[in-house]
């Protein structure tokens, strides 16, 4: 078996299934087939991984997770500070209405997908527990006040609710807290996202986004056709993996150096896309054509066919700081102790100090299950400037003593040798 690239863009990154009901809201929401929004979030999906895609070992990200998240944020953010977020999230040329269009096309995503990953009168519980969930807070220190048209902007088009914490005198305790509830909205699949180094006294507010998945293929793999079989890294020897294996009817695509498969899920609403390069060494070429244009061309051309399919049963859990990714893709000043995020709590006095992704899946023979989460942390600026200076005097060095009022030296010297 060769090395596969799994590609989830049409399950974590192209829709989300939240608990409740949208609040009602003067502005209409986004049809979930719009043109310009499902670009924008394809398009940064797309980019983000063209930078994960350098890291060694596996990757998996949620890009809807980020994506929501870093629009949250960039919703009160103002000047050049927002101009490079927009155009980093793509969400540059559509309008000034584009974070609660964003918010509000996710929630139209959400209505599009069909409730019945759970048929009707279905009696298993398993199945009754499948579908695709999305949560969205906002962690403010309590000595803050946030910006009444931020607080609006996130409740009524991301459903995400403002909650006080004390970074200031229990940042360990906000910590946990907000860990705690990553943990609950992901049903205990991300835990401790936030790092005890990542939360301090100087921070201000936390943004965080979690997306938690369960789906019954279409056609499940029988768990009596898993077999031990050989899956070949691109270097190194092979790796002895359970192998699922069925011949069924899929939607199939064949490139010139890859095949494309599709495995869609019980209501046919969400759907996995394998990415498989004809050699085993072929993964980074692939990676490399990977663009929105190409991968529209590629599942265009998926036809009905009778395919016999081999594929891994797998487990992975990635953590990523996303920070030098970011400012890599063109956002740096968000970073930087001149931030302007004056939206959120109304001053300039703080800025980002971590984007922090993690996520989890795992593929077998019934389905998939899938949860990721993002924190985006902003401290306070002076937490920039108060960089630990080092005077480390390991090495000969000058001396002297001097009287501080009139600037006479009264002694002098130079140590060569302790």
């Amino acid at each position: 078996m060769q090395p596969l690239l799994v590609m989830l863009p049409f399950l974590l990154a192209a829709a989300a299934a939240l608990e409740t009901p949208m609040p009602d809201s003067d502005a209409p929401a986004r049809e979930a087939s719009d043109p310009k929004l499902a670009s924008a979030t394809s398009r940064f999906a797309l980019d983000l991984y063209g930078e994960l895609r350098r890291r060694e070992g596996n990757v998996f990200c949620s890009p809807l997770s980020i994506t929501t998240a870093l629009a949250m944020t960039s919703a009160g953010a103002r000047g050049e500070t927002a101009e490079q977020m927009n155009r980093t999230l793509h969400l540059d040329r559509l309008g000034p209405q584009a974070h609660a269009d964003l918010g509000l096309w996710i929630d139209s995503l959400r209505a599009s997908i069909k409730d019945a990953q759970q048929q009707p009168g279905e009696k298993d519980q398993a199945l009754q527990e499948a579908g695709l969930w999305m949560a969205n807070a906002v962690w403010i220190d309590e000595r803050e006040k946030l910006v009444p048209d931020f607080v609006a902007l996130l409740d009524r088009s991301f459903r995400s609710k403002a909650r006080a914490v004390d970074f200031a005198h229990a940042a360990a305790a906000a910590r946990e807290t907000i860990n705690r509830w990553v943990e609950d909205q992901t049903r205990d699949k991300i835990k401790d996202l936030l790092k005890p180094s990542v939360v301090t006294s100087d921070t201000v507010v936390v943004l965080t986004s979690a997306i938690y998945f369960k789906g019954y293929w279409a056609h499940p793999f029988s768990a009596q056709a898993t077999q031990d079989d050989d899956f070949r890294p691109a270097k190194g020897d092979p790796v002895r993996v359970k192998m699922m294996n069925q011949t069924t009817r899929l939607p199939y695509f064949e490139g010139e150096a890859f095949q494309t498969l599709e495995l869609p899920y019980k209501d046919g609403s969400l759907a996995m896309v394998v990415l498989l390069p004809k050699q085993a060494d072929g993964l980074e070429a692939l990676e490399a054509s990977l663009s929105v244009e190409n991968l529209d061309s590629w599942l265009a051309g998926l036809k009905s066919s009778r395919v016999k399919v081999s594929l891994p049963r797998f487990t992975s859990t990635v953590e990523a700081e996303l920070k030098d990714v970011l400012t890599k893709l063109g956002m740096p000043l968000a970073f930087q102790g001149g931030a302007d995020f004056s939206g959120i709590t109304g001053s300039r006095d703080f800025a980002i100090s971590a984007v922090v992704h993690k996520a989890f899946v795992e593929v077998e023979e019934k389905g998939t299950e899938a949860a990721a989460a993002t924190a985006v942390v902003g401290v306070r600026s002076s937490a920039f400037a108060a960089k630990e200076i080092v005077f480390r005097a390991d090495h000969p060095f000058l001396y002297l003593i001097r009287d501080t009022k009139t600037g006479a030296i009264l002694f002098m010297g130079r140590l060569s040798r302790p």
